[in-house]
């Protein structure tokens, strides 16, 4: 993948959680390590100026009930995240995201962007919670 190919899909997706959080008109910041505050059954982000957004705790089961195109969780490295928004902005098409509706994506996302400091942060924006132990 040449860099301005790689620019553009960056663009697409920041562009993309731009919109998504301008329309939920929601204020997010990608959190620091010493920012995330675990507790019983629920995290807690701080994000600046006293604000939190509460992440829920869910099971696997949980995750498999928002299995479509209207409602698609999915769940990567042991969180899970809300990507139904995402799914007619995904620069590879809706097919890889609906494939991962419900599921464990942790191999597919790695594959194909682990690492990626973009892809990542992008996925960040649409994290919901934490897969229960």
């Amino acid at each position: 993948m040449n860099k301005i190919t790689l620019g553009i899909i960056v663009a697409i997706i920041v562009v993309g959680g731009g919109i998504y959080i301008f329309a939920n008109k929601q204020q997010y910041s990608a959190p620091t390590q010493e920012q995330i505050l675990t507790t019983s059954n629920n995290q807690e982000i701080q994000q600046g100026a006293g604000s939190t957004t509460t992440l829920q705790t869910f099971s696997t089961a949980d995750v498999s009930k928002h299995n479509s195109e209207t409602s698609c969780y999915t769940i990567i490295r042991g969180n899970v995240y809300d990507v139904t928004t995402f799914i007619p902005k995904h620069p590879g098409g809706d097919k890889p995201i609906l494939t991962g509706c419900g599921t464990d994506s942790t191999d597919t996302f790695v594959r194909k962007h682990g690492g990626k400091q973009e892809m990542e942060q992008a996925l960040e924006a649409m994290k919901i919670g934490t897969l229960a132990q």
